[in-house]
């Protein structure tokens, strides 16, 4: 069993490992939790794994840096992955009522679904997820139950995760209600989509939906690579891929806001004197990022590394 340790027993451990922590910065791990800012980013700063040994002059408060450019990174994420769910939900369901016009209730029927042994699994699940959602007391979601006698697809949407509309949407039949909502999504985009299809749109749902569980469950963010999915390239998905695909999403305005907010968060680690250049050039690596970011982070640069033409 794992010891625990108390707050000097943790400088010791650290102090002998080479940490270096002035008194000033003792503070830190009495209000902020070890296993999350130490365990969680030491990684980036060992120069020996076994035994542990960190590299010459790296500091308590730089890694604690880190660890909070990480959570505004995921906090910035999130934010606007909400915004890209929004949009999708609302097309998805619109395209698929619409083509079930005449049955309210077509997304809790196996019929509406590719049942093929590949996808039979994954389309029991949505049901069930479907129905548990449909279940709900929630005042509005009971309201249409008892006064319409049934929950409109259109309605429900707005009560399930990004998950169960990714497989709803990887699964609905007949494909012609995929290519409807590719097709309006495209002609609402502000700048053409040649590569946006059935199956990228189906590939893009699931990445944001696992980096978007990612932000939501506090995981170590700015080095996330999916498991399996790789895009154009030989890398699994990283952030600057994420990145890429919540800009296809938006509106002129809102990439405008995307890229500044954005900005404001890499200046948040590159402007910090208490993070090495060093440690800045691996983060930026890590993200798929060029390692050498213009000083000042200039919009038009930020833009050409979000917004690639080859999604």
């Amino acid at each position: 069993m794992k010891e625990f340790k108390t707050i000097p027993e943790q400088r010791e451990i650290l102090r002998n490992r080479g940490m270096v922590i002035p008194h000033d910065q003792e503070h830190i791990l009495e209000f902020d939790n070890y296993y999350i800012v130490i365990n969680g980013y030491k990684d980036l700063f060992l120069q020996n794994v076994k035994p542990e040994r960190f590299i010459h002059g790296t500091s308590l408060a730089e890694v604690f840096r880190v660890s909070e450019f990480d959570r505004e990174l995921r906090m910035f994420l999130f934010r606007w992955i909400m915004v890209v769910e929004q949009r999708l939900k609302t097309v998805i369901s619109h395209s698929a009522s619409g083509y079930y016009k005449a049955d309210s209730e077509f997304y809790l029927k196996t019929s509406s679904y590719d049942c093929d042994k590949k996808s039979a699994r994954t389309v029991d699940n949505t049901i069930k997820h479907l129905r548990t959602q449909y279940n709900r007391q929630h005042p509005s979601l009971y309201h249409y139950r008892s006064v319409h006698g049934c929950i409109p697809f259109w309605v429900l949407v707005n009560w399930i995760t990004f998950g169960e509309i990714s497989h709803f949407y990887s699964s609905i039949q007949p494909r012609g209600i995929r290519e409807s909502i590719v097709k309006k999504l495209k002609a609402g985009l502000p700048r053409p989509q040649r590569k946006l299809t059935v199956e990228r749109l189906s590939t893009y749902m699931r990445l944001l939906g696992d980096f978007r569980n990612v932000c939501a469950h506090h995981e170590r963010c700015y080095s996330f690579r999916h498991r399996s999915i790789i895009l154009d390239g030989d890398h699994k998905a990283c952030i600057v891929d994420i990145l890429q695909i919540i800009s296809v999403f938006l509106t002129e305005k809102e990439r405008y806001a995307f890229v500044q907010d954005f900005r404001t968060v890499l200046i948040g680690i590159a402007g910090r004197q208490d993070v090495r250049k060093e440690s800045v050039e691996q983060i930026m690596i890590r993200m798929g990022l060029p390692a050498q970011l213009p000083e000042h982070l200039f919009e038009h640069e930020l833009t050409a590394i979000i917004q690639p033409t080859t999604l």
